[in-house]
């Protein structure tokens, strides 16, 4: 009996040691995941691109002017292509929704890789996502004056959706259910998820709608494959009448787009702002103040900008060569 208890307490003893390890070993691996985890945590990532395995990429045009035309339906911005020289990150377009309001996009992410440990799956490659920043900046068109800012990545979370933007270039504005939107194709930031939806955001409200997968890129192409021809047009027109100031090749010069969701209206993307606001005696009638602005910011950012007009009214081909004409005859 008394054999038997001291065998007992032996055991138990043996147990208490054995889960006390256990504890320890557990409790230190959990304290140095911990202690790795707060090292990579998002916010303290400031050169995460100079960090073994880690990138970062996302989004940023930055708005600097607007102004709405005589005709009070076509307007234009102007946005800083410079962008700390982040070609991963250059967006030189400016997201707009007529006449009202020009959005502003600030999108960035981590993706950090790691060897999958998953049974069966040695070797492979499985990737971590984290957002950084993603906001968004509503401007006044007519004044430049900044109304709003839009925390889109606090708006998820408060809607237990851990999704990221699909396609960095795939943001629009649209019209959704009466209320001028920030849409985007989503999907989920575990890489296991390959389910999609769509994201829209109110300007006004900030309200998110959650929608199913409408391929917004795909769309916005699709309305644009008429001008393909046109713009063909429009570089040969340009290579003939190349000036020997013009700091750009035609293809790259000038863009002309269906906008978007926005029925009747066309937009010219311009690269040589410079050169179109001192020789385009067309465009600065259609905008009084387009010069004035632009020497502002000139002398605040002492950057490259591209500027892009807006027009109404299903303005044709030639409507638009007329404009591009007045730009390069000089």
């Amino acid at each position: 009996m008394k054999r038997d208890i001291q065998i007992s307490l032996l055991l138990i003893f043996s147990l208490c040691i054995v889960i006390y390890i256990t504890n320890w070993n557990d409790s230190k691996e959990n304290r140095k995941y911990r202690e790795l985890q707060e090292k990579i945590r998002v916010y303290d990532l400031k050169n995460a691109e100079e960090l073994p395995n880690y990138i970062t990429w996302g989004i940023k045009n930055k708005f600097c002017a607007s102004g709405i035309g005589r005709d009070q339906k076509s307007y234009y911005t102007i946005q800083d292509t410079n962008n700390n020289n982040n070609e991963e990150s250059k967006v030189t377009y400016m997201l707009t929704v007529p006449t009202k309001y020009a959005v502003e996009v600030n999108l960035e992410m981590v993706s950090k890789r790691e060897s999958d440990s998953t049974i069966g799956k040695t070797g492979s490659i499985v990737i971590e996502r984290e957002m950084v920043e993603f906001a968004a900046s509503v401007f006044d068109l007519e004044t430049g004056e900044l109304l709003n800012t839009i925390y889109i990545d606090r708006i998820l979370k408060l809607h237990n959706l851990n999704v990221m933007p699909f396609d960095c270039t795939g943001f629009v504005t649209c019209n959704y259910n009466g209320k001028p939107c920030l849409a985007f194709d989503a999907e989920a930031m575990d890489g296991y998820d390959n389910s999609k939806s769509t994201i829209y955001i109110d300007l006004e409200s900030s309200e998110l709608f959650e929608e199913k997968y409408y391929n917004l890129k795909e769309n916005i192409e699709s309305k644009n494959k008429n001008n393909l021809d046109f713009l063909k047009k429009i570089d040969g027109f340009t290579e003939k009448n190349k000036r020997y100031s013009d700091l750009y090749d035609s293809d790259e010069r000038y863009s002309v787009e269906n906008f978007g969701f926005w029925e009747g209206y066309r937009k010219i993307h311009l690269m040589d702002v410079s050169n179109t606001i001192e020789n385009n005696e067309k465009i600065n009638y259609m905008f009084p103040d387009l010069k004035e602005n632009y020497k502002k910011i000139s002398n605040e950012y002492n950057n490259s900008f591209s500027l892009d007009i807006v027009l109404s009214g299903n303005p044709s081909d030639d409507e638009i060569l007329n404009i591009i004409e007045s730009d390069i005859s000089k």
